[in-house]
């Protein structure tokens, strides 16, 4: 099974590419060609002069930019003309200091091993939950309020944790702001690749602010893979969670579409 973090081959015409190349960020082309080669003068031979998080360019001048794209083109169409092998996992060493030149500055030691499970190069999924034993998961159900980014999220882990589970929407789909907000342009406004989960990373997006039509179907997409479906109440409003001391559970009671009032009882 292809590395998720590998891309997908392509055979686009070189000189599709070279086009390309004129769009692209810079730092983050340098770095990708460090990732298909495992060749660090890519990072050596250049240098941003700033973090590029909202100056995609990291402030380069022109004259290295097109440095950067004539180095770059024949470097991926080798990878392509090879028929875009699947990189060689890099030394962690090589790793961290492509942290360092993507920074501008020296990453805290403390901060590697966060960004490493982040990443998860090793496709390990570090933060998946093991699954609880089916008698002590029975004592723990959960009621996730809101089918959005979170919501999906909790769902996702407490099924791997094997622990049961509703979650109530108040709409009559998943995504929360991204399903309420679906006026002409929506938008993200930050890189869209931060709305990924970082266990489901995707690169299949049109623009770098994704649309809230592709946000909306990157969180379907979520719900179908992971099976959420039959955990969710659609059109469920909760009114209110109150603590009953005597059980020693929640209480949580929710309006549905048709108007009916139940009430659930959660772990605390």
């Amino acid at each position: 099974m292809r590395s998720r973090y590998a891309g997908k081959p392509f055979t686009t015409p070189t000189a599709q590419i070279a086009a390309a190349l004129e769009q692209v960020s810079i730092p983050t082309l340098l770095l990708s060609l460090v990732h298909i080669s495992g060749d660090p003068r890519f990072i050596g031979d250049f240098k941003p002069a700033g973090i590029f998080l909202n100056e995609v360019q990291g402030f380069m001048s022109e004259e290295d930019k097109a440095r950067a794209r004539a180095a770059a083109l024949p470097v991926i169409t080798d990878y392509r003309d090879r028929g875009c092998p699947e990189p060689a996992p890099l030394p962690r060493g090589l790793i961290k200091e492509m942290m360092d030149w993507a920074a501008c500055e020296t990453v805290p030691d403390d901060y590697v091993p966060l960004l490493f499970e982040e990443l998860d190069f090793e496709g390990v999924d570090p933060r998946r939950p093991a699954p609880l034993p089916p008698e002590r998961a029975a004592e723990l159900p959960v009621i996730v309020v809101g089918c959005g980014e979170s919501g999906i999220l909790a769902g996702i882990r407490l099924k791997q944790a094997n622990i049961p589970f509703t979650i109530l929407e108040k709409n009559a789909g998943p995504g929360g702001t991204w399903w309420e907000n679906s006026y002409p342009g929506a938008r993200v406004d930050v890189a869209n690749h931060f709305y990924c989960y970082s266990f489901e990373p995707s690169n299949d997006w049109k623009h770098f602010f994704a649309e809230q039509p592709e946000l909306q179907a990157y969180f379907t997409m979520m719900m179908d893979k992971y099976g959420l479906g039959e955990h969710v109440r659609w059109r469920a409003e909760v009114l209110a969670a109150e603590w009953d001391d005597d059980e020693g559970m929640w209480a949580v009671t929710a309006r549905s579409g048709d108007g009916t009032i139940t009430t659930m009882r959660a772990a605390p």
